[in-house]
């Protein structure tokens, strides 16, 4: 504390002074009977670290060469000893110490008050009894506050080991009113008369602590009754007191100035240093109790002394890179023990761990590696591991220390219990050095999500990768699902025709973050024959045309048959399954006909032609043709000598008919011409009676080639006569 505040802490220890006095508003509980023994001197509890000692006592511990004036309290006052020179290396007042004063051990109550606001009562031990049972120092007191009521409190220093000391605190509301209060514990001043001595992180969550020269105090928040959080806060005291109580009183402080931040969530790494401010420092917190008449609650955490051992532990994921771990994938863990020169030369050690059951080795091997990484040597898993406790313990030999840090690294994969889980490891790192045996611990916790699993797709085809038909009418490919990891089991299916060959992939296995196949394949059955009948059908009679033909083949092969050409016969309808695969038993093929109808001569029509004069004489042959009902015919005019053309009686050109056609040619007589008078008339008479008739011109050129012929057939004769002679 600054000078400037002695005489007030002066006054305030005259007012406790007059308070004890008087009584005050306290009771000592009665005596104890469950074996506690009251002390009225001096009690005292150490832990040791190689040469060095920390006291708590309850009064000035003149062994170690302290000689102020004693001041009894609730408190413990703390000392740090160097064995060896037999002095007091640093020292702290649990209350008062020649005008000064500090609450660097003080257990402080912040009660609730009815707005909402906390009044932090930093002395609630001030008068307390002393008492002490195997080794445990116990102190205990009741006082009523006013608006607040009756409460007892109790302290209990019980010592773990050599170097490790549990504080306990029971607060019971022996009252009638209910009490809501948060608890707090100073950190900063326990080795250290300065308010803003640094405090450190220990890593992991587990808490906290405070150094001094190569040893540190060791806070340790973890447990179900230990430290939430922790928090540096500072506001001036109240003065002069007015409580009922006769300590110090803080203003009142809102529930945001109280609720601690200060966990490595909010940031804060291992070894990160958190400054204490003002007259106050870092404060661990536990989270707001209500207690009701004649309930308790306790409040603990232990405080070892070490040299500065460290832990640091990691995992790096070798499977993947994602940052995200998945339970099959391959951790690498390590876990390194940092030590300082305190310790001086170690001789020996363990590196512990506790793992998950969910964990498993995937190397047969654990590593002790150099500060750069360099596997020094390895240990064979079976040689240091329990597997029914799950506890990997590594000795720890002198040359595996390299540069004050001693390494170890495994490997291991988690199984589907940790599926959306979180690992849990619990370290101990236990090294023998020249300060003596260090212990201490941490842990690591590592989340694993579930990965997405694939499906499985099961495939039932033949030898050419076509998709057979199921007996059973399953759908073909069969779709699996399951849960990542989930097992699954394929079957055989039952095929017509078919025998199973082969297997493609894994017919059972585990569902995973690939899609898998598997694929049955099958062949025909050469005993799964199945008869193609093919008909060749009159569609009219129903029966047989020609006679039809039977195929036998595997069921399941192609089959094709052919239309026919059948005389007298026209295929009217193409059967359907004129191609397609062999089935079972018989398929039957129709092709249907019709029979061709006889064909009929072709009707023919007549047409006679007359040639006639006006009287409807004829003057010439008549002509008669025939044809195809329906093609067309025609007709001649002719030229008949001494009739000239009148007209047509009918019609000269059409399309023959059923039945006869006439056409008359009608001609009138031509009129006799008189002899001409002039030479050229003659002439043309002359001319004229040469002329032949049509009759007589057919009778003369007959004569001439009559005659031609009997001249050629004369000299032929003559001919063959004479070569003879």
């Amino acid at each position: 504390m600054k000078k400037k505040n002695y005489l007030k802490f002066i006054v305030m220890a005259c007012v406790v002074s007059i308070f004890f006095l008087s009584g005050g508003s306290k009771k000592v509980l009665a005596e104890n009977t469950d074996g506690w023994v009251e002390s009225a001197t001096n009690p005292d509890l150490k832990i040791t670290s190689g040469d060095y000692e920390v006291h708590y006592t309850y009064g000035i511990n003149t062994q170690v060469g302290w000689n102020s004036a004693a001041v009894f309290t609730g408190y413990p006052n703390v000392y740090l000893v160097d064995k060896k020179a037999n002095k007091v290396v640093q020292h702290q007042f649990g209350f008062f110490y020649n005008g000064d004063s500090s609450s660097s051990s003080s257990f402080l109550l912040g009660l609730k008050d009815s707005a909402g606001a906390y009044h932090v009562y930093s002395s609630p031990f001030s008068g307390a009894k002393i008492y002490t049972k195997d080794g445990v120092i116990k102190s205990v007191v009741e006082k009523t506050i006013d608006g607040y009521g009756k409460f007892q409190y109790e302290n209990y220093l019980t010592p773990v080991g050599t170097d490790t000391v549990n504080h306990k605190y029971v607060i019971t509301n022996t009252g009638n009113q209910v009490m809501i209060f948060r608890a707090m514990k100073n950190v900063d001043t326990d080795l250290d008369g300065n308010d803003k001595v640094p405090v450190y992180m220990l890593g992991q969550n587990e808490g906290l602590y405070i150094k001094s020269g190569s040893y540190r105090l060791n806070y340790f928040m973890s447990g179900s009754s230990g430290p939430k959080n922790f928090k540096n806060f500072y506001k001036p005291y109240h003065s002069p007191a007015t409580d009922t109580m006769n300590a110090n009183v803080y203003y009142p402080y809102t529930p945001e100035d109280i609720t601690g931040v200060g966990d490595e969530s909010k940031g804060y790494a291992s070894d990160a240093a958190v400054a204490g401010t003002g007259d106050t420092g870092i404060y661990m917190k536990w989270d707001e109790v209500t207690l009701q008449p004649g309930e308790s609650k306790e409040f603990s955490y232990d405080v070892s002394l070490s040299g500065n051992i460290k832990s640091e532990r990691s995992y790096e994921n070798q499977t993947q890179q994602s940052g995200i771990n998945y339970p099959g994938d391959t951790l690498a863990y390590r876990m390194t023990a940092k030590l300082d020169s305190s310790f001086g030369e170690v001789s020996s050690g363990t590196i512990t761990d506790t793992l998950d059951k969910g964990l498993s080795f995937t190397s047969d091997k654990v590593e002790i590696l150099d500060a750069s990484g360099t596997v020094l040597r390895s240990v064979p898993v079976s040689d240091c591991y329990d597997a029914a406790k799950h506890k990997l313990s590594v000795p720890i030999q002198k040359s595996d220390v390299q540069s004050e840090n001693v390494t170890i690294r495994y490997f291991v994969k988690a199984d589907q219990s940790l599926a959306n889980q979180t690992a849990h490891n619990e370290g101990i790192y236990q090294i023998i050095g020249a300060v003596g045996e260090k212990n201490i611990t941490d842990s690591l916790d590592v989340p694993f999500s579930q990965k997405k699993s694939q499906a499985v797709t099961v495939s039932y085809l033949d030898e050419s990768g076509n998709v057979l038909p199921l007996d059973d009418g399953t759908a073909n490919p069969l779709i699996l699902t399951g849960e990542y990891g989930a097992k699954y089991e394929t079957q055989e299916k039952p095929i017509k025709g078919y025998i199973l060959l082969r297997t493609k992939g894994d017919t059972k296995g585990t569902f995973t973050d690939v899609a898998q196949t598997v694929q049955y394949v099958y062949g025909k059955d050469p005993n799964y024959k199945g008869n193609v009948i093919t008909k060749y059908i009159d569609k009219d009679t129903k029966t047989d045309i020609v006679k039809q033909t039977v195929e036998t083949k595997p069921v399941g092969d192609s089959y094709t048959t052919q239309e026919r050409k059948i005389k007298g016969y026209t295929l009217v309808e193409k059967p359907s399954n004129a191609t397609g695969k062999v089935g079972e038993g018989d398929t039957v093929v129709t092709y249907l006909y019709v029979k061709n109808p006889t064909p009929q001569p072709a009707s023919n029509g007549i047409v006679r032609t007359y040639y006639i004069d006006e009287s409807g004489k004829e003057i010439a042959t008549k002509n008669q043709t025939s044809g195809e009902i329906g093609t067309d015919y025609t007709t001649i005019k002719k030229n008949i000598t001494g009739y000239t053309f009148k007209e047509v009686q009918g019609s000269a050109s059409g399309k023959y008919t059923k039945g006869e056609i006439t056409v008359r040619y009608s001609y009138k007589k031509t009129p006799s011409t008189p002899t001409p008078s002039s030479s050229e008339g003659k002439q043309s008479n002359k001319h004229s009676n040469n002329l032949p008739q049509t009759g007589e011109q057919s009778k003369s050129l007959l004569s001439k080639v009559g005659a031609v012929l009997l001249i050629i057939v004369a000299l032929a004769i003559g001919f063959i006569y004479k070569n003879k002679k």
